[in-house]
């Protein structure tokens, strides 16, 4: 039985990555803050953590096959001031550090590691381009958080398998922008932000969840992969589809201004609301990767 340890195993992905990985017989480890969390799976095993201090329990490393790195401030949860940046920054270098520390004490085994980026990495304001692996890092907050986090993966974890998943927006009907949209759907009102002609390139959960566990099964993956479905839609394709799901032809559209949502949120309504990013998804796909829901519709269904 192969031995896989999740950090940010606490969130929307990281539940349904680890019972994914448990019910295919892998036995799972997840780092938490918690000091006696309880299991709800025969395969799972807890280990406390803590990135803030750099605290860790090294033996649990020196039984990984792999180590699957999710951990990080949420970008969305809170508006950017000085404070916040520092915060979404500081947590995934200190994660990645933390998790390194741990590797070291261990022993001299080498893990493969699979690390949660994001397709904030190019930038947010070339709307004609579709960006791949090896095109250059854009410009913003989102870009620099995953140049440094990337380039931190890359020195303190040199000599192993190394994969980095550059994420586009998740549609799971649980958590995160599907769910902050389905708020206004109850009752019967589509909210586009801005003019809402912004590209978004998005991902179902299940294929996302599947596309971790493919590398964690393809040894011969290893460097950047953009984890997005292969066709981007507008943001107001993806609300009115939402609300088309949800509500039928009952309901109705209300735009909010850039304007206002500059104002209230500031550099994060210009960069992760206002900003358009497409990326390719054709080196996944030259992989033999197969998504599930490839397209809009199916994905909003699904």
């Amino acid at each position: 039985m192969k031995t896989v340890i999740i950090s940010g195993g606490s969130g929307a992905i990281g539940r349904r990555l680890s019972l994914l990985l448990a019910d295919e017989g892998y036995r799972v480890i997840i780092l938490t803050r918690k000091k006696a969390p309880q299991p709800v799976h025969p395969h799972y095993a807890f280990s406390y953590w803590n990135p803030d201090t750099g605290e860790t329990d090294s033996k649990v490393f020196a039984e990984a096959d792999c180590i699957i790195h999710l951990a990080g401030a949420n970008i969305a949860e809170k508006k950017w001031t000085a404070k916040r940046k520092q915060i979404i920054i500081q947590s995934r270098l200190n994660s990645i550090s933390t998790i390194a520390k741990g590797l070291k004490a261990a022993s001299s085994k080498k893990p493969d590691i699979i690390i949660a980026s994001a397709i904030g990495y190019y930038g947010y304001d070339q709307p004609e381009k579709v960006f791949h692996e090896d095109d250059h890092p854009g410009k913003g907050f989102l870009a620099e958080v995953c140049i440094q986090h990337e380039a931190a993966a890359r020195e303190l974890f040199d000599g192993h398998r190394l994969v980095m998943l550059r994420t586009g927006v998740v549609l799971d009907k649980h958590s995160g922008f599907y769910k902050a949209v389905a708020q206004s759907l109850k009752y019967r009102v589509a909210v586009i932000f801005g003019s809402g002609r912004q590209m978004v390139s998005w991902i179902h959960i299940h294929d996302l969840c599947q596309i971790y566990i493919f590398a964690l099964k393809n040894t011969g993956m290893y460097g950047i992969y953009n984890a997005c479905a292969p066709h981007p839609a507008s943001l107001k394709e993806i609300t009115v589809s939402m609300a088309k799901s949800h509500c039928g032809l009952s309901f109705i559209k209300i735009s909010v201004p850039a304007f206002m949502l500059k104002l209230i949120l500031g550099q994060l309504a210009e960069e992760a609301l206002l900003g358009t990013a497409q990326v390719s998804a054709q080196k996944l796909i030259d992989q033999g990767f197969e998504f599930r829901y490839p397209l809009l519709n199916m994905a909003i269904e699904g």
